[in-house]
Formats: structure tokens, sequence, C-alpha cells
């Protein structure tokens, strides 16, 4: 396929097309993310997958959760809060901007996570 001109733009011979995903209202396009999390290693299956489901509904609100991946129980690099270990959960979604700062917030008032980090992905 030609390249377009920059005058075959101009004058509208071409369309432009978005390339990634759109958010679900058509606005702008949504970013994509990864999310990981470790949790104290005493918290029951029921309440991490209480949890688990808290963010996929979050994050469902303005996007959608493309992968998740349950670590397990892992040993820290380094002790945190006296803990050696901790159960890490890993996700990937697609969501509009506000999303992670809500994540955040959630994260933070939830005694049960050790750590948590947010990162968008390259593109």
């Amino acid at each position: 396929m030609k390249k377009p001109e920059i005058n075959d733009i101009i004058n509208n011979r071409v369309s432009l097309v978005h390339c990634g995903p759109l958010s679900p209202e058509g606005g702008e396009g949504m970013r994509s993310y990864e999310f990981v999390y470790v949790l104290k290693p005493e918290v029951e299956e029921e309440k991490r997958n209480g949890l688990l489901e808290r963010f996929k509904s979050i994050i469902g609100q303005k996007g959608e959760v493309t992968n998740v991946d349950e670590w397990g129980m892992r040993r820290l690099a380094y002790p945190i809060k006296k803990f050696n270990e901790g159960y890490y959960v890993f996700l990937e979604f697609n969501g509009e901007r506000d999303i992670p700062s809500e994540l955040e917030t959630t994260c933070r008032v939830t005694d049960e996570i050790l750590r948590y980090l947010i990162v968008k992905k390259g593109e």
C-alpha cells in the first residue's frame, strides 16, 4: 500500500484510521497497562478472590481486563512490613487514563496489600 502524501490528507482523499483500542464511549483511545500487587501471605483464598474481583470491577467500568495471572506465593527480595513472602497477582488491561488512580486509591486503603505497581505499557 502506498504511503499517503500530506496533500492527499489535507484534501480528504485519504481517510485516517485509529490504530488501537477505543474507549467504550467511543472517545479517545484506551491505554494498555500492567498492574501487579503483592498480598500478605496469611490472606485467605476467599479474600484474595474478593480483591481480584474488586479490581476487575474497577477496571471494567472504563476498560477491559485482557489477562490475569496469579503467580502465587513467592519469597520477597527483602522483608516488607516484617513479611518474607507474599502472594503475587498480575493483571493486564486496557482502559482510560483515570483507572490507575482509582486502583492506587483502592490499594492504599487495603491493609492486605504489601506493595503494588501500575505501569503504562510502551507502544
